[in-house]
């Protein structure tokens, strides 16, 4: 596949870009313990201002062309932007119902340990549940947390003691001060960034590639403390897979963050992950909670 240098009319990207900008973030999630290395804030200056403009030829569309003598097909290379894929991933977001089901693997900030959590959520429900991994793949603690308005109800399992416990703090999503429960960064909030960093002339556009056997197109966000790679699906716009390293950490590192997605269709199944009946093991014991309102 070729790469065309030329630009797309300016008042297209705009056009582009503009469609997206009232769309809403899924809901706050609450806050957990800090303990894995924090990702980039944002992402090297000095990315070519070019790079808003790269294109990737990923297809062919013909056109029909006229002329006196004769009618005749023209073969025009079909092209995406970095600001086209950003806005689209951004919609595809957006409307999407899946749950996201995510393995992330990261650092421990006060070890330097290798961490490994699945994750899953969706915009259909206000819970959310994360389980903490061994590196076995055995669950450690699972966290079931459900955010409305005005309250958080956080279950939070001990897979070792067999244990599990419920409680009510009296804030939701209006409030993070002292929220329970793990936190982290959305899908939608990572290419929120992208999209302010794309008007910025700071990612590019890297081409095609191919993740876990998938196609994809990759992205990198790039600044002097580090680099986002991103990894989107050219049919559906949504996360293959993630890498945040710092500067002069490769990718392969265990020192990167990567996050690698899976998208569930919303069946009776899927939401079912994201039940208590799900999350807490058959003969786990309950035990008092010990903050916010008890059970």
């Amino acid at each position: 596949m070729s790469i065309d240098q030329s630009r797309f009319e300016d008042r297209l990207l705009t056009a582009i870009l503009d469609d997206f900008e009232h769309l809403t973030a899924p809901a706050a999630r609450p806050g957990r313990r800090a303990r894995r290395v924090a990702r980039p804030a944002a992402l090297i200056a000095v990315a070519l201002a070019a790079a808003v403009t790269a294109v990737v030829t990923v297809g062919q569309s013909p056109a029909r062309t006229h002329s006196p003598a004769a009618t005749h097909t023209v073969t025009r290379p079909v092209v995406r932007t970095v600001a086209y894929v950003v806005a689209h991933l951004r919609s595809a977001l957006s409307a999407n119902s899946d749950i996201v089901n995510i393995i992330d693997h990261a650092p421990d900030s006060q070890t330097g340990k290798p961490v490994v959590d699945e994750i899953w959520s969706t915009s259909l429900s206000r819970t959310y549940r994360i389980t903490d991994l061994s590196q076995a793949g055995r669950p450690i603690t699972g966290y079931l947390v459900t955010v409305t308005a005005h309250r958080t109800v956080s279950i939070v399992i001990n897979y070792r003691a067999r244990t599990w416990t419920r409680t009510v703090y009296p804030f939701g999503s209006s409030s993070d001060a002292g929220r329970p429960g793990p936190r982290r960064s959305t899908p939608l909030g990572l290419a929120a960034r992208l999209r302010a960093q794309v008007k910025a002339g700071n990612v590019s556009l890297i081409g095609p590639a191919t993740v876990d056997g998938q196609r994809a197109i990759h992205l990198v966000q790039r600044l002097s403390t580090g680099a986002i790679n991103l990894w989107v699906s050219p049919a559906t716009y949504l996360p293959i897979r993630e890498v945040d390293t710092a500067r002069g950490v490769p990718q392969t590192s265990p020192r990167a963050i990567r996050d690698d997605y899976r998208w569930l269709p919303a069946t009776p199944a899927s939401l079912h992950l994201l039940t208590a009946a799900a999350a807490i093991p058959s003969g786990f014991k309950k035990t008092a909670s010990s903050n916010g309102l008890g059970s």
